[in-house]
């Protein structure tokens, strides 16, 4: 049997501006078990305010005094995690209700088994504060090739509107009986591209950082394939790509300091074995903004956050910069 170890993500999920905004999310996330990637800190602790999504029952709002969280997690995906609360002193876990795979640490966090766990009697604000719990998930070490081509049927399929608890972490607030919110993020292995041997090739020119690029793939291998990934500096291998009949067939390339590229209608591809589609990268599309700063002290903060929106960006491989003019008016009176 084959096993691969997915330590990390490529992920695309919905950021909340602050931990009181998080009413309620579902998160989904692909990731290619054969790929290393850094993973992204926001990935590491999940953000679930106690309270409800329900009328006069949210974060903060007047409502119950205490919630009940039921927690489902998936142990082909996690081994567990680390469920750490902000807003709650040792004494107020101590008088806390678990049932299941959990338990308090000396750390003042619950480490979290899998399957189903109950964490009764969470009061709904502590000093006129939302407590909020932090969820770090932790990864299995492997995924065996069943559990891989199950996931791949999975993504291709779309299952962001599961509700049979598969695939990640849920986690559900419940006022008695009644279920108030719902936190969910799920993660589905997809094929992963590339191999050894005589094959088909994707050829990356004018990588200008020389960074390992996110290449997204419409093509045909028998049946039509979507969103394949494989990443690259340069070329990678690509198997068999068969001449795209019926199917659609897209290249699309995400890289640092470079624009991100399309390119729909891609004809390189024939069912013999051999060919290299060469994807020639643009420069980095730069978007002039005129900045107008009416209060003198404030300069720096537009100018640090500028600095912060590219760094931003450019991680995430938009292909797009902000070249920014900064004009100080504070001393006009006009």
């Amino acid at each position: 049997m084959r096993y691969f170890r997915p330590l990390v993500f490529s992920a695309v999920l919905l950021l909340v501006p602050s931990t009181t905004m998080a009413i309620h999310w579902d998160l989904f996330y692909r990731f290619c078990p054969e790929e290393f990637i850094e993973i992204p800190g926001f990935l590491e602790d999940i953000p679930i305010p106690v309270g409800c999504e329900v009328i006069d029952c949210c974060p903060g709002c007047p409502g119950p005094p205490f919630i009940d969280w039921r927690i489902n997690i998936d142990k082909t995906r996690f081994q567990g995690a680390t469920l750490r609360f902000e807003g709650l002193t040792q004494k107020h876990l101590a008088q806390l209700q678990i049932k299941g795979d959990a338990k308090i640490t000396d750390k003042g966090e619950i480490a979290l088994g899998t399957g189903e766990i109950r964490i009764s009697g969470l009061p709904a604000e502590m000093d006129g504060k939302v407590p909020v719990g932090f969820v770090t998930p932790k990864a299995v070490d492997k995924f065996d090739a069943a559990t891989q081509e199950s996931d791949a049927d999975k993504s291709s399929a779309d299952n962001r509107n599961e509700a049979d608890g598969s695939g990640g972490i849920d986690i559900s607030q419940y006022v008695g009986n009644f279920r108030v919110n719902s936190f969910r993020s799920r993660y589905y292995a997809i094929p992963c591209r590339g191999g050894t041997g005589s094959e088909d090739r994707l050829r990356l020119t004018n990588n200008t950082s020389g960074d390992t690029a996110i290449a997204m793939l419409d093509d045909r291998t028998g049946a039509c394939n979507n969103d394949l990934f494989t990443r690259t500096a340069g070329t990678a291998g690509m198997g068999n790509i068969l001449s795209n009949g019926s199917c659609r067939s897209t290249v699309s390339v995400f890289s640092d300091d470079n624009a991100m590229s399309y390119e729909p209608n891609v004809t390189t591809w024939t069912d013999a074995i051999g060919d290299t589609h060469t994807v020639n990268l643009q420069p980095i599309i730069t978007v002039p903004v005129s900045v107008w700063v009416a209060n003198n002290a404030q300069l720096v903060v537009a100018q640090n956050d500028f600095a912060n929106a590219n760094l931003l960006y450019n991680q995430n491989n938009t292909g797009i910069q902000f070249n920014p003019t900064f004009n100080d008016v504070s001393g006009n009176a006009a």
